[in-house]
């Protein structure tokens, strides 16, 4: 399992990109994960989808890339490159008789 803090820091700042929308609901979260970070794909997956439940990330589709890159200055990190947000409902107007 990745470390927690890792996992909640990645999470608080997808709930602050949902905030600042306007998005009641996440509905895609990208990750990459650079060459240098030691994160498994398929681990990082699985415990980011796990921790997802009761936020609004949760049932959201994530995406985790992990890059060979050795070059980008994020290679020992792991990286939020993309949330999808679904903002609230519009609103429904009905002519009353």
């Amino acid at each position: 399992m990745h470390e927690p803090y890792v996992i909640k820091d990645l999470i608080n700042t997808v709930e602050n990109v949902a905030a600042r929308e306007k998005g009641w609901h996440v509905q895609e979260v990208e990750l990459s994960i650079g060459c240098f970070s030691g994160a498994n794909p398929n681990a990082l997956f699985e415990d980011f989808r796990r921790s997802c439940r009761g936020t609004v990330c949760e049932g959201a589709r994530v995406i985790v890339k992990k890059s060979s890159d050795t070059r980008i200055s994020w290679a020992d990190e792991i990286m939020i490159q993309a949330v999808t947000v679904q903002g609230p409902p519009a609103p429904v107007h009905r002519h009353l008789e």
